[in-house]
């Protein structure tokens, strides 16, 4: 793939672009509501609200669980029980000096301001197998049939969802070029250079989850290429991490996975289903499971209506919290190569164990624990530059959930003696591990992912002084009750 760096977003095509989207925001039939329980015609509870599972049998189900290890206390939640893998991905095309990506308004009851960019295909199974009993997605057999249209394939690779919330929950992630589709037009989409999708990742709330971590994918496999002529200041020191095989911590990726490995043995997680009716600390109300102290997140009922979906009503659950996550991934330089500092934790629902999380990663309000000498470098002494996002996670399943991502770069004087279970790594490392598919999380390709692109956004940019945040879209409440609607 040539992956030229020389792609500029001029001011004006990023305007015009955020006109875009907020006119097809004004212009969708749109309404979430929340309701109780006992009114949705398509989810029931099961043997005495042991399980909340649509009536299909199809799409998801909410179900409690227990977790037990011989590192810490049984601990018992609420999980998504989601047994397919959706697919999620970009068709790109090339132009004069990079690449296009083909882009769709996606409406989600759960998104910040209901629309948000996505990429060209998001689709669970059910969704393209309809079992809803509406349209099936568009693209779909370029996706998954590549060779019947000519299609190049790009990337392709499964990676898992978040561990916090759902159970041993997967998702295929590509990028295809598809000549026959390089002319492609639709009101719901648009053809959006790399460089501007970049930009607007690094405003609150205009990219959803899904396409950030396409793009996260596609900045990891080609990083040399794209970022080789920025004029940033870590510009050097992440071209050098993503050619350098070895980092502070590890030889090569080999003995990273065997660090890995040991780790999960160690650390191995007992995972059994419990009736939610009998999970401890948690209630069920008429409109509401959660937790007995406010902790952790809720699950709540809404009404939909979107007439832009396959389906234009439904109703369905969503994961909601009333606090906001927080996700740091320190960085430093040794010796010219920009090193990240990662955590092996498994959460509840990983399918294989551990996972390489950020540094600090608190998606739950009842997260507390950091050794000291990682809370430590979190003193505003100990670090030279930051980069800060708010972002959101996936609306199909999540109201609003926000979390706050940091990037720190340490002092190149800051060498902290690291726990057992913490390590540094260089983008080429990661590269090979994200290559393997169950080794790297969510969290740490969704910040990497918000982390490179601003590097690759400001260094070509021709008018990085935009204000992205100039799109304003209103945001009911449902937690509390409230409707929003256009």
């Amino acid at each position: 793939m040539d992956t030229d760096g020389g792609q500029h977003s001029s001011s004006s095509e990023a305007t015009e672009n955020l006109a875009w989207i907020r006119r097809y925001r004004e212009s969708i039939d749109f309404s979430v509501a929340r309701i109780p329980f006992s009114d949705s015609d398509q989810w029931v509870f099961h043997d005495n609200k042991s399980a909340l599972c649509h009536a299909s049998g199809k799409f998801y189900s909410v179900r409690g669980y227990k977790c037990e290890s011989a590192t810490r206390p049984a601990f018992y939640q609420p999980l998504i029980d989601q047994p397919e893998i959706g697919t999620q991905g970009f068709v790109v095309r090339r132009d004069g000096s990079g690449y296009e990506l083909l882009v769709q308004a996606r409406t989600e009851p759960g998104n910040i301001g209901a629309v948000q960019f996505g990429p060209t295909i998001q689709a669970t199974f059910s969704n393209y197998t309809t079992v809803h009993g509406g349209k099936r997605p568009l693209f779909l057999d370029y996706f998954h049939e590549p060779q019947r249209f000519g299609v190049r394939v790009i990337i392709d690779t499964t990676q898992p969802e978040l561990g916090s919330k759902f159970l041993r929950k997967w998702n295929r992630n590509l990028v295809i070029e598809c000549p026959e589709l390089s002319e492609f037009s639709d009101p719901m989409f648009k053809w959006i250079p790399l460089c501007t999708l970049a930009r607007f990742m690094q405003s609150d709330h205009l990219v959803n989850n899904d396409a950030r971590l396409v793009v996260g994918l596609l900045a990891l496999e080609f990083g040399p290429s794209l970022f080789g002529h920025s004029g940033a200041l870590l510009d050097r020191s992440i071209s050098n991490s993503f050619k350098a095989s070895s980092s502070k911590s590890f030889a090569d990726t080999g003995d990273v996975r065997q660090w890995m490995n040991q780790t999960r043995s160690l650390d191995a997680r007992n995972v059994q289903e419990v009736p939610l009716n009998q999970l401890p600390g948690w209630q069920i109300s008429e409109d509401e499971i959660h937790h007995q102290d406010g902790l952790f997140f809720s699950v709540i009922q809404v009404k939909v209506r979107a007439g832009d979906r396959e389906v234009a009503d439904w109703d369905q659950p969503l994961i909601a919290t009333e606090h906001r996550g927080n996700i740091v991934l320190f960085c430093k330089e040794e010796d010219g190569v920009l090193n990240f500092l990662f955590r092996a934790a498994p959460e509840m629902g990983t399918a294989t164990g551990a996972e390489l999380q950020p540094t600090i990663c608190f998606d739950n309000e009842g997260d507390t624990e950091i050794p000291n000498a990682i809370a430590r470098l979190l003193n505003d002494e100990n670090h030279v530059d930051r980069l800060r996002f708010e972002a959101s996670d996936e609306g199909g399943r999540f109201y609003q959930c926000i979390s706050q991502f940091d990037v720190l770069r340490l002092e190149d004087s800051v060498d902290p003696q690291l726990p057992d279970d913490y390590c540094w790594l260089t983008l080429a490392q990661i590269r090979e591990l994200v290559r393997s598919s169950d080794f790297v999380s969510d969290e740490s390709r969704s910040i990497l992912s918000l982390a490179l692109a601003a590097v690759y956004a400001n260094g070509h940019s021709s008018e990085p002084e935009i204000a992205l945040n100039g799109v304003s879209f209103p945001t009911g409440d449902v937690r509390r009750g409230h409707e929003c609607e256009p």
